[in-house]
């Protein structure tokens, strides 16, 4: 018995030479727990944070991942921010276009910001009048849509980096606040993102007949698919209040995608997220200022789908019911903005304190 056990500890001893250090091997298994545990990290945000973001940031993470075609500018709107998500409310421009291929004509169809307070448990998108006349560096007083032309033609050529860039300062000219980040996002882009999350749920309070199609879209709730969704968001003339009416629908296209993109069968669905991140990928120009897209989505993905609301600026005068034109427009049809009222607003803005502004002007709130 004795030399048996000799034997076996000397062959233990041979063999114990020939394997590895565990701490190398270790140090590896650690390295792969943790970035699989990122992934399923950003997974989970990126369904969160997909609309917030109008699908800014989770195309350029898809960018990088898949390949799409996403444009990802740096320093389009200056400073110096680090890669890391300031711990302090955040402001980020969204610019729609709805151009037809090949134009160089484009003006831009919304401008909004998305203001995400400190706490991320909320979400604001304040929408700027398309017509609202506002000083455009370097071009005089026009109205604010015209800015993304301005800087963005190029003779034949569009550029949309420009056009976001003069976009960006007539905003923060307008505003006086500071943009953590900016996005162009196409109707085509929106489109493909709609298709790849089933569609939305709309509901309306009124019929709502295009313009365009003739599509009659009833009152009450329904599901509309990309086409459908984009073809109702262009609509102003059968609204009461006109664009302001469209900016309202918009506000509310954002809040049923995020309920979409936020549901089980589209987070929890690798096949089906992947497909939405290459549908969200064509259409989109990005300046998030350096910020680490993993962190940002991760930042948001406590803000609940029904914990964005819409903020509608007033303008001087009200609307002329059926057409969408403010009285005392002048002859290009520009609106002109309640300066005391953005005052009340912005300063919410930069205080923090957007949540109970919005409890005391629920008239211009959309939920």
């Amino acid at each position: 018995m004795t030399v048996i056990e000799d034997d076996l500890r000397a062959t233990f001893a041979r063999h114990e030479k020939l394997t590895p250090p565990a701490a190398p091997l270790r140090a590896i298994i650690d390295r792969t727990a943790a970035r699989r545990r990122r992934r399923r990290r950003t997974v989970v945000a990126t369904a969160a944070a997909l609309v917030l973001l109008a699908g800014a940031a989770v195309p350029a993470l898809a960018r990088s991942v898949l390949g799409g075609p996403v444009s990802v500018g740096t320093g389009l709107l200056g400073g110096d921010a680090g890669p890391a998500v300031p711990a302090k409310p955040l402001n980020f421009l969204l610019v729609g276009l709805d151009r037809r291929p090949g134009s160089a004509d484009v003006r831009a169809d919304t401008v909004m910001i998305l203001h995400v307070p400190r706490d991320r448990r909320s979400a604001f998108v304040i929408s700027i009048p398309r017509d609202a006349r506002v000083a455009i560096p370097g071009h005089g007083a026009d109205k604010i849509n015209s800015a993304f032309f301005h800087g963005g033609q190029r003779g034949d050529r569009l550029d949309v980096p420009g056009g976001l860039r003069l976009t960006a300062r007539a905003v923060q000219q307008l505003t006086g606040l500071e943009l953590d980040g900016a996005a162009v996002v196409e109707f085509s882009a929106l489109r493909g993102v709609t298709d790849a999350v089933g569609g939305v749920r709309m509901c309306l309070d009124r019929p709502v007949r295009s313009a365009h199609t003739e599509r009659v879209f009833p009152k009450g709730c329904q599901d509309l698919d990309g086409a459908a969704a984009m073809d109702l968001l262009r609509q102003r003339f059968d609204l009461p209040d006109g664009a302001f009416g469209r900016d309202r629908m918009g506000q509310r296209y954002l809040r049923a995608l995020l309920a979409k993109a936020t549901s089980a069968q589209v987070r929890d669905n690798p096949l089906r997220l992947h497909e939405v991140l290459r549908a969200a990928g064509p259409g989109l120009t990005l300046d998030m200022k350096g910020f680490d897209l993993a962190d940002l989505l991760f930042a948001t993905r406590a803000i609940p789908a029904d914990g964005v609301a819409g903020i509608t600026l007033r303008s001087v005068g009200g609307v002329v019911e059926g057409r969408g034109h403010s009285r005392g427009f002048d002859r290009v049809g520009s609106v002109e903005l309640d300066r005391v009222s953005l005052r009340a607003l912005v300063d919410a803005v930069q205080r923090d304190e957007v949540a109970a502004w919005a409890t005391a002007h629920p008239d211009q709130i959309t939920r």
